[in-house]
């Protein structure tokens, strides 16, 4: 049995990117970054941050671009994708997270944030419908 399902819980980097394709299917993306700390052997304290591209479709992507900003707490849930294209001859790859399921944060006063826990579902993303 397989199963490729990935959760986080990050602030965005910046704000984000509302982008429709072709057809009109709307695409919203950014950046998380989701930060791990400890103390190390030492006892001095650490702190590592990695930053997961996050790709949302449909009408989630467009109340995504809405309430959601830079600075701002978010809760996704969705599948882990890589992505090849090839530019000028030569193939470049990008991996991310294909978001279903977006839970917004409590309000960030400076970012303007949802004043609300809200969960928005959507499931209309086209990997194939991509502008890119």
């Amino acid at each position: 049995m397989n199963l490729n399902h990935c959760t986080f819980i990050g602030r965005l980097g910046k704000d984000p990117e509302l982008k429709y394709s072709q057809s009109g299917n709307a695409m919203c993306l950014f950046s998380i970054a989701v930060s791990e700390k400890w103390t190390d052997k030492q006892g001095e304290k650490q702190e590592s941050t990695e930053w997961i591209n996050c790709s949302v479709f449909g009408k989630q992507a467009e109340t995504s671009a809405k309430f959601l900003s830079k600075g701002g707490l978010v809760h996704i849930s969705g599948k882990f994708k890589t992505r090849k294209w090839e530019k000028e001859g030569v193939t470049h790859y990008s991996s991310g997270i294909t978001v279903d399921r977006v839970i917004f944060g409590p309000k960030n006063e400076s970012s303007g944030t949802n004043t609300t826990r809200t969960q928005y579902t959507d499931t209309e993303g086209n990997l194939n419908d991509l502008p890119f």
